[in-house]
C-alpha cells in the first residue's frame, strides 16, 4: 500500500512523506502520488516512533497486582509465585495488550525481557511494532539453572530467524542478585559472540546497592566493570542508586542508561 502524508511539520518546516509497504520513499513538499491512503496532517508534528527500552510487556496481565509493595517482596512472595503458573499463551496475549498501548502512544519499539520469548515475538509481529526480545536470565547460584537456562538461550537465539526482521534476538541476564558471576561472564562472552546487544536491571533500589557492597566488596556498576561485563552494546534499566564514578564508568564504556524511577 502507498500512504501519502501531507503537510506535516517535520523539523519547523511543512512536508510531505511517502510510504510504500514499510518503507518511507520520500520526505518532501508537495509530492504527488496516486498513494491509495491520503493522510491529512495539516497541524500535525510528524515525529519518529518513540522507543520504550525497559519493558517486560506481558505483566500488563498484572497491573495493579500488589502494587503497594516495595520490589524484593513483591517479587519474591507474589511476581515469581505467579508467574511460574504462567503459559506461553498468557505471555502473547498480555504482550499484544502492551503493544496496542504502545501504538496509541506513538511507541513503536520495545527492549523487553521476559519468559516465553515466542510468545511475545507472535505478538509484536501481529501488531506490526519492532521488539528487541530477551529471555531473562536466573540462576540464583544453582549450576542445574545456569545450563538450562544456557540451553534455552541458544534454543531460542537459533530459532530467532524464523520471525521477520522487525524481530530481534538479544541478551539479558535479569540482575545481579539474580544471576550468578560465572553465567553473567558466560552471558557476556555468548552476546560477544555473536554480535548481540546484553540488557539487565541495575542499582534499582539502595538494598541492592547494600547488598552488592556486602557480598562483592564493590557498587553493582563496579562489580559489572570488574568482570568485564560492560561496553557499548550493554543498556541498564534503572540505575537509580550510582554515584559519581559509576556514571563516570558507564559513560567510558559507552552504556547505555534506560531510566526506570519506579
Amino acid at each position: 500500500m502507498r500512504i501519502h502524508i501531507k503537510n506535516g511539520e517535520l523539523n519547523h518546516s511543512i512536508t510531505d512523506i511517502l510510504i510504500e509497504g514499510n518503507i518511507i520513499k520520500q520526505i518532501a513538499p508537495n509530492i504527488q502520488s496516486d498513494a491509495e491512503k491520503v493522510i491529512d496532517a495539516s497541524r500535525k508534528a510528524i515525529v519518529p516512533g518513540m522507543i520504550n527500552g525497559h519493558t517486560h510487556a506481558a505483566m500488563t496481565l498484572m497491573r495493579g497486582y500488589a502494587d503497594d509493595m516495595h520490589l524484593m517482596p513483591w517479587l519474591q512472595e507474589k511476581i515469581w509465585p505467579l508467574e511460574k503458573k504462567i503459559s506461553e499463551e498468557d505471555v502473547y496475549w498480555g504482550a499484544k495488550l502492551a503493544c496496542l498501548e504502545m501504538i496509541k502512544t506513538g511507541t513503536t519499539t520495545m527492549i523487553d525481557m521476559y519468559h516465553f520469548l515466542n510468545g511475545t515475538a507472535r505478538a509484536v509481529e501481529e501488531m506490526g511494532i519492532r521488539g528487541m526480545l530477551t529471555y531473562a536470565g536466573f540462576d540464583f547460584g544453582n549450576s542445574e539453572r545456569a545450563s538450562a537456562y544456557k540451553k534455552e538461550v541458544q534454543r531460542y537465539h537459533k530459532n530467532a530467524n524464523v520471525f521477520s526482521s522487525r524481530v530481534k534476538f538479544a541478551m539479558a541476564p535479569h540482575a545481579i542478585y539474580s544471576v550468578s558471576k560465572s553465567l553473567l561472564i558466560w552471558i557476556r562472552e555468548y552476546a560477544t559472540d555473536n554480535g548481540l546487544r546484553v540488557h539487565t536491571h541495575i542499582s534499582e533500589t539502595k538494598g541492592e546497592v547494600a547488598d552488592s557492597l556486602k557480598s562483592y566488596g564493590l557498587r553493582p556498576v563496579k562489580y559489572l566493570d570488574s568482570i568485564g561485563f560492560l561496553g557499548p552494546d550493554v543498556s541498564l534499566a534503572h540505575a537509580l542508586y550510582l554515584d559519581d564514578e559509576e556514571i563516570k564508568i558507564l559513560a567510558d564504556n559507552g552504556c547505555q542508561v534506560v531510566h526506570n524511577p519506579a
